[in-house]
């Protein structure tokens, strides 16, 4: 009995080819095999790999085997290496039908935005947002525009939410004086006192200022004299017309009106509305000086000019009655008018209304 040399398949006898793989037989040729049994030498070698990969390069060798063999091999390489992908890219951990959920929890997690507002966990920066408040803050308040001065008070709320110390006083400033946001005293209170604590002269200032009039806070003119203190110390205007109150008034020191004339002297020639109506009620009145009741009208109407509501009725009450100025009754009511449409300070705006009222104007 006869065996294929190359794969060790049973030879049928006279055949010339292995039916397994195609070999051609080498029947004239066999080999002695030492394990065979007595008797048994027309029997070809038993299958050794080893041998027959030594035959592969003799030329009995060139036939159709290696074609045979280097097919099979590479289809082998080919599914590992598509198994391996696959494997990479996580095919064999979905199930048919994962891709489907998948796209819809990717569609899902995407955030409506269609009203384009901003991420909530976007990052802010502070210093940004404040500068924003600012500028819009001033034009808004320059043309009366209460949508760029709301766009003010929400750009300090992100900025003091982000940790900006000095949005808060830009937020007390608002919701005392009702500016892009309703009024409230205690809020304004509440973000002053962050600021001021952190030594910001102005908001000290406007601490002091509702310690004065109790708004916000209970009244305590001893506390207002001790910020009004540190805020015209660092050269604040508000801080020094409180300070000239304070000695005018004998709150925590001794009545002192060369003090209270220093101080109202200094915040009038920094600019700011409440020394210049102050000082001019000093010259009104003759408070601690001779009556100059011409330099007083003076200081009214540039407070008045700024906006200062006090100093607009002191102005409308003047011409009413012609006292210092030729009697002008429109321009009475115009001043009475400015100052009951002007709603930084209530009080004044209120005793305008009562004296256009009063008046029949």
């Amino acid at each position: 009995m006869l065996y294929c040399g190359n794969c060790g398949s049973q030879l049928p006898d006279g055949c010339q080819f292995c039916p397994a793989c195609g070999t051609q037989t080498n029947a004239s040729s066999p080999v002695s095999d030492s394990s065979a049994s007595p008797g048994d030498t027309d029997r070809l070698p038993v299958y050794d790999p080893i041998f027959s990969l030594q035959q592969q390069g003799s030329a009995s060798a060139s036939g159709a085997l290696p074609a045979v063999a280097a097919f099979f091999v590479v289809l082998a390489l080919t599914a590992i290496l598509s198994m391996a992908v696959l494997a990479g890219t996580g095919f064999f951990d979905a199930s048919p039908g994962d891709s489907a959920v998948a796209e819809s929890d990717e569609e899902a997690s995407i955030p409506d935005n269609e009203d384009g507002e901003e991420e909530e966990d976007a990052e802010v920066d502070p210093d940004a947002e404040l500068t924003a408040g600012k500028d819009l803050l001033e034009r808004g308040e320059a043309t009366g525009d209460r949508a760029l001065t709301s766009k003010a008070f929400d750009a300090f709320s992100r900025a003091a939410d982000a940790g900006s110390i000095e949005a808060n006083y830009y937020l007390g400033y608002c919701y005392y004086y009702g500016v892009g946001v309703a009024r409230s005293y205690d809020k304004a209170y509440e973000h002053a006192l962050v600021s001021a604590n952190d030594g910001d002269a102005r908001a000290q200032a406007l601490i002091g200022r509702c310690l004065y009039d109790g708004t916000g806070v209970a009244q305590d003119r001893e506390e207002c004299y001790s910020w009004a203190v540190k805020s015209a110390g660092q050269g604040n205007p508000e801080g020094m017309y409180l300070l000239g109150n304070c000695y005018k008034r004998g709150y925590v020191v001794g009545v002192d009106y060369d003090l209270m004339l220093y101080w109202y002297e200094r915040s009038a020639a920094a600019g700011d509305d409440n020394g210049m109506v102050n000082l001019g009620v000093c010259y009104d009145e003759a408070i601690g000086v001779t009556r100059d009741l011409a330099y007083a009208i003076e200081l009214y109407q540039q407070a008045a000019d700024m906006g200062n509501s006090y100093a607009q009725l002191y102005l409308a009450q003047y011409y009413y009655g012609g006292t210092g100025v030729p009697k002008d009754v429109d321009k009475a009511r115009s001043y009475a008018e400015k100052a009951a449409n002007n709603e930084r300070d209530p009080r004044a705006s209120g005793e305008a209304r009562s004296f256009l009222s009063e008046h029949g104007l």
